[in-house]
């Protein structure tokens, strides 16, 4: 397998991953905090409104990616492992809103780094328009 492909397989890989982190997020989360856990509603819906608030600086982001001159793989690696390890620690910290919120958020932004840059070099492998 040449680089290429190995390379293609590396970003499908990290990709699916990512989306499995963020179907767990919105699916399972929110039954385990209203079931298991009975938090404060009020309380968690505080946290994730501004956890869920980092998700606008997606596009910006993005515009930041469109730049030539940045290491965009350096980017991916360290925003793949800033997903991963805030994955871990806000599974921890589950019983701890306030963690919680802050470890969601950082994954939220390492995730929307993660996909558009993954994005970007896919678009970039391609020169046609097809």
């Amino acid at each position: 397998m040449n680089l290429h492909n190995r390379n293609h397989l590396v970003y499908f890989y990290s990709y699916f991953a990512v989306q499995l982190i963020f179907i767990y997020i919105n699916i399972f989360l929110p039954v385990y905090f209203f079931n298991v856990l009975n938090v404060n509603r009020t309380e968690l819906a505080v946290v994730q409104i501004f956890a869920y608030l980092v998700l606008f600086i997606k596009p910006v982001i993005a515009i930041y990616f469109d730049k030539k001159n940045i290491k965009k793989k350096f980017i991916i690696i360290l925003s793949s492992i800033g997903t991963i390890v805030s994955f871990f620690f806000f599974i921890i910290s589950l019983n701890f809103l306030l963690i919680f919120g802050i470890f969601l958020g950082i994954n939220f932004n390492c995730t929307s780094m993660l996909d558009n840059g993954i994005v970007i070099i896919i678009f970039n492998l391609f020169d046609d328009d097809k």
